[in-house]
């Protein structure tokens, strides 16, 4: 177990490394190349880049120039651009915007939050609502629970959750005169406020994931109820619902935990339209913002954040595996 945990640790790290790399070359190299409408020129990169960056009225001021491409140590060859960054990394330091000037651990610290809530509290619900519900139709299979819930699962992996988060606040400001609140204030200054704001981006986010659990669960239920033990379980007179619960139940959850790393990244995606409908302050709006400006410190930190968290929930995933099923071995 301690030498599988130590492989996975170093897979993460190299995993993360590359990262770095692919992302840092994305933005200094390869980016200019196409989201820029003027002419690049790849032998003067710093003159180019300063299109992005500068204000239109200061690129006539050649030290207005300079400074901004200081702030953001752009003014170096690549090579020591990219060994600055990750050495600042090492120590802790993500950078400062070149537009606002605030340092991005700042931001973070401030914006983390709101975006872990949305995606843990919205995989948690969808988890436990949906995981019972797939493993009811499997027990219930060709019945009308099994048909109905089955249908509703699949329309919701048909329609996208932004969408209907956008009928929810459409229709029901137009029917009900109601509309979400958007005053955020985090939970430890105001929980009644926050909870008023949060509920509703939360349970929309949990739609889609919830909508994959049910048929996912349902179809690893099917299967582990042909298997020869649940057989054995009922025919020594162990009740059904401990057979269920304790036999069936338990073993299916392998393949649905193994889903919860793959819907992580489905959930970041998803945060960063929701706290741009619903004004929330996260990291979503946050590299939303920082891409339309082009604020190249605060894209590169933020997505390696991404990557973390991503990296993080899979190994963690993998972890959980021998939890639930002590037969498993890491060796």
């Amino acid at each position: 177990m301690t030498s599988y945990i130590i492989r996975r640790a170093i897979l993460t790290l190299i995993s993360i490394w590359m990262v770095t790399v692919l992302i840092f070359l994305l933005l200094h190299v390869i980016g200019p190349f196409f989201i820029s409408d003027r002419s690049f020129d790849p032998a003067d990169w710093t003159e180019s880049i300063s299109y992005f960056l500068v204000p239109e009225e200061q690129l006539a001021d050649p030290e207005m120039v300079r400074q901004t491409l200081a702030r953001a140590g752009l003014d170096q060859p690549i090579l020591q651009r990219y060994l600055s960054w990750s050495g600042n990394l090492l120590q802790g330091d993500l950078g400062s915007s070149v537009i606002s000037e605030r340092p991005v651990w700042d931001e973070l610290k401030w914006r983390l939050p709101v975006s872990v809530e949305l995606g843990l509290v919205a995989l948690v619900l969808s988890a436990i609502i949906a995981v019972p519900l797939g493993a009811l139709t499997a027990v219930k299979q060709d019945t009308s629970v099994d048909y109905s819930v089955r249908g509703y699962a699949i329309a919701l992996s048909a329609f996208p959750n932004f969408w209907i988060a956008t009928l929810v606040v459409e229709y029901a400001s137009k029917w009900w005169r109601w509309a979400p609140d958007i005053r955020f204030e985090h939970f430890w200054v105001d929980p009644i406020q926050h909870f008023s704001v949060m509920w509703l981006p939360v349970v929309l986010i949990a739609l889609t994931p919830g909508s994959v659990f049910v048929r996912y669960m349902r179809a690893t239920m099917l299967e582990v109820l042909r298997q020869d033990y649940i057989r054995t379980a009922r025919s020594k007179g162990v009740v059904e619902r401990m057979v269920i619960i304790r036999h069936a139940m338990r073993n299916a959850m392998i393949p649905v935990v193994t889903l919860f790393g793959l819907v992580v990244p489905i959930l970041i995606a998803g945060n960063v339209i929701f706290e741009r409908f619903f004004t929330l302050p996260g990291m979503g709006k946050y590299i939303v913002d920082a891409v339309g400006d082009f604020d190249i410190p605060v894209i590169q930190s933020m997505v390696l954040v991404f990557a973390l968290i991503i990296s993080i929930t899979n190994f963690l995933v993998d972890l959980s595996y021998a939890w639930i099923d002590p037969r498993i071995r890491y060796s």
